[in-house]
C-alpha cells in the first residue's frame, strides 16, 4: 500500500509503534484523517489488493458520512446506533450481501480503533446483516452445462477475427481454467512461459490473483486459443519497464490499452446474449462456477477443484460437490412411494 502511505503518516506511526517520544499518541482526529493508512495493515494480512482496500474504504467512508449527517461522533457510537445504521441501509433497499460487507468493514474499522486505544470495546461486534431470504441452505450455484458451454464457444462468431478469438479465449480462461475477471484483466504476456517441448502441454501461466499469485497449467484447448489470439492481435505499445497486457481494447477511446474489467464483463454478457443465456446474476463469475461444477462432475475430486480454483479453504469449494451430489443422488428417491396403475373405467 505504498501508494497510500504518506511521509507524515509514516513518521507519526513509527513514533507511536516504537514509543519514540511522549507525543506519539494517535488521537481520534489523526486516526480519521489517516485511517486508510492505518487499516491497510489490518486487512488481508497487511497486503490488501487495490480492489479489496477500495471496497473496505468505500463502505467505511459511507458510514462516516452517515455519522456526520446525524451528528454522531463515530468514536462514541453505541451498538444501538449501529443497528440503526443497519436499518438505514435496509431502508435504502441495499442487498443483504451489501449490508453484510458494509457491517464487516465497520466492524474492522472499530477493531483497529480498539487496537489504538481510541475506544474500549467494538460497538459493532454483535451487529450482523439480516439473512438473505432468497438464499438456499444448500448452495445455489449458477453454471453452464457442458453442452451449453460448447454452444457458447461455437456461437461466438464475429467478422472481426481478433475480437472473436479474444472473446473465446476469455471464456476459456474463465470456464475451463477458473480465472476471475480481475485475473483476466491483469494477465500479461510476460506471465506466460514454456517449461517443455510439447507445445500443447508445456505452457504455464502466472495468475496475479486476490492477495497472492499462482501458476496454472491450462488445457490444450485454452493453449491453442491463447496462442492464436497472441498471433493475430495488434500488439500494444508499452514502455521498456511496463508489463505487456494480453487482452487489449479495440475501442477508439482506449485503443491498444489493457482491456478493462468492465469491457471484459460487457464482452462476456454479449456472448451470453447470443445463446439467450444472459440473466440477472449470469455473467463472468458464473463461468468460474462452470469450471468448478464441470470439473467436479468429471473428477469427483474436491481437492482438484480447490487447487484449480485456488481457494484457500476446502469449505468454499465444497459447494460444487453439494450441487453435483444432490443432482446425481436425488435423495428423495429413497422415499418408498409405489406407483399404482390407473384403474380403467367400465
Amino acid at each position: 500500500m505504498s501508494d497510500i502511505v504518506t511521509d507524515e503518516f509514516a513518521a507519526k506511526e513509527y513514533a507511536f509503534v516504537f514509543k519514540k517520544n511522549d507525543d506519539a499518541s494517535i488521537d481520534p482526529v489523526y486516526f480519521l484523517k489517516h485511517y486508510k493508512d492505518i487499516m491497510a495493515r489490518y486487512i488481508a494480512d497487511g497486503k490488501p489488493s487495490g480492489d479489496t482496500a477500495r471496497s473496505y474504504f468505500s463502505e467505511i467512508d459511507k458510514y462516516l458520512s452517515w455519522c456526520a449527517a446525524v451528528r454522531l461522533n463515530p468514536f462514541e457510537a453505541t451498538e444501538q446506533q449501529i443497528i440503526y445504521y443497519r436499518g438505514y441501509m435496509i431502508g435504502k433497499n441495499k442487498k443483504p450481501a451489501t449490508v453484510k460487507f458494509s457491517l464487516t468493514a465497520v466492524r474492522r474499522f472499530y477493531y483497529v480503533a480498539t487496537k489504538y486505544g481510541l475506544i474500549e470495546t467494538n460497538p459493532a461486534i454483535d451487529v450482523h446483516a439480516q439473512r438473505d431470504p432468497n438464499a438456499s441452505l444448500l448452495p445455489s450455484v449458477k453454471y453452464l452445462t457442458l453442452e451449453r458451454l460448447q454452444e457458447l464457444l461455437d456461437t461466438v462468431q464475429y467478422e472481426d477475427e481478433e475480437r472473436e478469438v479474444r472473446v473465446k479465449t476469455i471464456i476459456a480462461l474463465m470456464a475451463l481454467e477458473g480465472l476471475r475477471t480481475v485475473e483476466v484483466h491483469r494477465l500479461n504476456v510476460e506471465d506466460i512461459r514454456r517449461v517443455g517441448k510439447d507445445a500443447a502441454r508445456s505452457m504455464v501461466i502466472l495468475i496475479r490473483g486476490k492477495g497472492h499469485n499462482d501458476n496454472i497449467y491450462p488445457s490444450s484447448y485454452t493453449v491453442e486459443l491463447l496462442e492464436r489470439y497472441l498471433r493475430i492481435r495488434k500488439k500494444p505499445a508499452v514502455g521498456p519497464r511496463d508489463l505487456t497486457p494480453v487482452f487489449t481494447s479495440q475501442s477508439n477511446r482506449a485503443k491498444d490499452q489493457r482491456l478493462s474489467r468492465r469491457s471484459i464483463r460487457r464482452e462476456v454478457d454479449a456472448a451470453l446474449e447470443l445463446i439467450q443465456a444472459k440473466r440477472p446474476g449470469i455473467s463472468c463469475h458464473m463461468l468460474r462456477h462452470t469450471c468448478g461444477t464441470l470439473l467436479y462432475a468429471e473428477t469427483k475430486d474436491i481437492q482438484v477443484v480447490k487447487e484449480t480454483l485456488r481457494h484457500k479453504s476446502i469449505e468454499v469449494t465444497s459447494k460444487y460437490s453439494h450441487v453435483q451430489d444432490a443432482l446425481l443422488h436425488r435423495y428423495t428417491e429413497a422415499i418408498p412411494i409405489v406407483k399404482t396403475k390407473k384403474k380403467t373405467r367400465s
